[in-house]
């Protein structure tokens, strides 16, 4: 072998070890395993109703509506009625959302079932493109 040959194969091993050391060090992770390389912001979930404390009567419409945010971009949007003590759900519905930064929601429920006061929790859950969830709750009362 010829000492130019040797010289340029040497020079090509170090130039693609360069690459990869560059590609690597650009993929690191910080000490709690999380990619340096995009922040991860959370959801912010807001309800304009129902408020904390109101009270819904069987047979009444108990609306769900607000707006999720989400830097990473919402994938999915879900609401979740249940009973706070037994947790026994009494709606629930999840939508696939179309990758939205901001996503308005509204669902209706008509209160029905209840046969003794009661503390509900309303949940509304948002799920980004990253798979990231994000929870925002509001309790209510139910009464017959």
């Amino acid at each position: 072998m010829h000492f130019c040959t040797f010289t340029k194969m040497m020079a090509m091993r170090l130039i693609i070890s360069a690459l990869a050391f560059t590609a690597l060090a650009a993929c690191s992770k910080d000490d709690n395993n999380n990619n340096n390389s995009t922040p991860d912001n959370a959801a912010v979930i807001t309800f304009t109703t129902p408020n904390a404390g109101i009270t819904y009567l069987n047979g009444d419409n108990l609306r769900v509506q607000g707006e999720i945010n989400d830097a990473d971009v919402v994938k999915t949007a879900k609401v979740q009625i249940k009973n706070k003590s037994t947790n026994a759900v009494y709606y629930e519905q999840t939508i696939s959302v179309g990758n939205l930064l901001t996503y308005p929601f509204l669902w209706n429920w008509t209160v029905t079932g209840i046969s003794a006061p009661q503390t509900a929790t309303v949940t509304v859950t948002s799920t980004d493109t990253k798979g990231n969830n994000t929870s925002k709750s509001v309790d209510i009362n139910l009464l017959p």
